[in-house]
């Protein structure tokens, strides 16, 4: 007999499963996250790095959470949520070590207790004007694509917020190929490499270097990749910075903070430090869970997993339970990309970049990229280096200037800033020579940031940590192989495909069980959707409330 009884159990208390939770009892039912950790929140943690004082955000950093149905439907700006933009210079600045440069001032910029976007175009025409002296035709490109940007966004945006369809049925952006007047999406990207979507849209090596950066740091995809449709569309947006890019003001827990509150709020039950052992199936269905400690809980309605689909499969439900096929698609999903370097690095001063005695606005940028203005490098050696050593001989660096927006997470003066490099898959070395790799890394990126800007010389750096990819699998389980995105968001581990066909819509061989975590479309990071998207599907089955409907959206 059940020691307790809930509607729907839900394991792992990630952003995903919290947010599936909150629109569960929204809803009306009696709902209960179990959570392995300490806290909930998953990848939405804050921890003092490299040092007390100093707040960094060791998993998930760059977020658009107020651009989700949760952020309004739940008021999370209420609970202790919001954020932060720069206000006093551009978005980014990408800078490369021939002394070119351009910088990215954001011409859309949200108002967080709407949703809706205000544009500047005084700040897009500055952003090409910048691009035009590196080139006049890749600066006409950006105009071109800005056009078609419109119609992008809201096919995103239908694809992002639904389960995607299977085959032969079109996703929204499929749709785009057949009209020629939402233009400027080649079909061919379909099933081109990274490579070759970069270096068919710009001209030159510097606006390829930074689509080809911008797309490894969202998506983990390297050159050779073939990224799905989606993200070739959504990676020109990003690596122009038309969307602001914010953060969350206090650090990223503050985001978790809220949605737990709103899930309190709305009546749910969490429960820290209980490590779910065993999803019960009972005559094929979900009937609840075992905890590690030998309880068991009832789940009357669903059980919802907010953990990644391996250990849901291999761990907590068994492979008796499933298909040999399903079982072995599951055991080969890939976790090999999107293993970081990322380290936080204490400061006493601001860096000042040589570049700025062009244009001093390169020193107040919210985001900061220092690349090798060497495409065939980049092309060629940087993902081998990466895989065989833990870091490239010629590192490119994506810096985020937190604390320049965010003072409040550092001492009065000093600075915390991330410095983010790609690195191997955890397995690829031993914990010993991880240990090496994160000495040798932060050393090297020292010295490369002093390349730029001369003032960084070692007395300017108080401390750093570097989270490692072996760091990451050890803090966080569910990031196998130290994948922040959860799993590789190439072509064939994306949208329909997610993490295979059949379970691509988030309802499972299983009766009563559902997917919700960071291995189903949207893909990983915070995104914010994943739980949504669960929540719709449960609708239907369950009967439930649908609150899109109700608050009058499309999606």
């Amino acid at each position: 007999m059940a020691d307790t009884t809930y509607d729907v159990v839900i394991v792992g208390g990630g952003h995903n499963g919290i947010i599936c939770g909150c629109y569960l009892a929204w809803a009306g039912l009696k709902v209960a996250v179990f959570e392995k950790e300490y806290e909930v929140g998953g990848g939405a943690c804050s921890e003092e790095q490299p040092l007390p004082a100093f707040v960094s955000n060791p998993c998930a950093n760059f977020t658009h959470v107020w651009n989700t149905p949760a952020w309004q439907d739940f008021k999370l700006w209420e609970k202790g949520a919001w954020y932060c933009f720069n206000e006093d210079g551009p978005d980014s600045a990408t800078i490369f070590d021939d002394g070119s440069f351009f910088l990215k001032y954001s011409p859309l910029r949200p108002d967080l207790l709407t949703g809706e976007l205000k544009l500047d175009t005084e700040k897009l025409h500055k952003t090409v004007k910048g691009i035009s002296r590196i080139s006049e035709r890749d600066a006409d490109t950006v105009m071109r694509l800005w056009e078609a940007y419109p119609a992008w966004r809201e096919a995103i945006k239908e694809q992002r917020l639904n389960v995607p369809p299977l085959w032969p049925e079109e996703d929204p952006l499929e749709k785009l190929l057949g009209d020629p007047k939402k233009g400027m999406i080649d079909p061919a990207w379909q099933v081109q490499t990274v490579r070759e979507v970069a270096c068919n849209l710009f001209e030159s090596s510097q606006m390829r270097l930074n689509y080809l950066r911008m797309t490894l740091t969202s998506t983990g995809c390297f050159p050779d990749d073939v990224a799905p449709l989606s993200s070739y569309v959504a990676m020109v947006a990003t690596s122009l910075d038309w969307v602001a890019p914010g953060t969350i003001l206090g650090g990223t827990h503050c985001m978790a903070h809220a949605l737990q509150k709103a899930f309190t709020e709305l009546g749910g039950d969490f429960f820290v430090q209980h490590e779910v052992d065993k999803i019960l199936i009972e005559n094929g269905k979900a009937k609840g869970i075992r905890l590690a400690n030998g309880s068991e809980i009832a789940a009357a309605k669903a059980v919802v997993s907010g953990i990644n689909v391996t250990q849901t499969f291999s761990r907590l439900v068994g492979k008796e339970h499933i298909e040999p096929d399903l079982a072995r698609k599951v055991e080969t999903f890939s976790y090999d990309r999107a293993n970081i370097h990322w380290a936080w690095f204490a400061l006493h001063e601001l860096p000042n970049y040589i570049v700025s005695q062009s244009d001093p606005d390169c020193n107040k940028a919210r985001e900061t990229d220092l690349l090798h203005n060497d495409l065939n490098y980049y092309l060629s050696k940087y993902q081998a280096e990466i895989f065989t050593r833990g870091f490239p001989n010629k590192l490119h660096l994506y810096i985020g200037n937190d604390t320049y927006v965010d003072p409040t997470r550092a001492p009065a003066g000093k600075h915390n800033f991330l410095v983010e490099e790609f690195s191997a898959p955890a397995r690829f070395f031993t914990g010993k020579e991880w240990l090496q790799i994160k000495r040798d890394f932060v050393n090297e990126a020292m010295k490369e940031w002093q390349t730029f800007a001369p003032n960084m010389t070692r007395d300017k750096f108080i401390d750093a940590w570097d989270n490692t990819p072996w760091d990451t699998l050890l803090r966080n389980i569910s990031l196998i192989e130290g994948s922040w995105s959860v799993g590789a968001m190439t072509k064939s581990q994306m949208s329909r495909y997610r993490p295979c066909p059949e379970l691509s819509g988030d309802r499972t061989p299983i009766g009563n069980l559902y997917l919700c975590g960071a291995t189903q479309h949207y893909g990983g990071g915070l995104r914010a959707v994943n739980g949504y998207i669960c929540y719709k599907v449960m609708t239907e089955d369950l009967g439930l409330p649908q609150i899109w409907k109700e608050k009058g959206r499309s999606s």
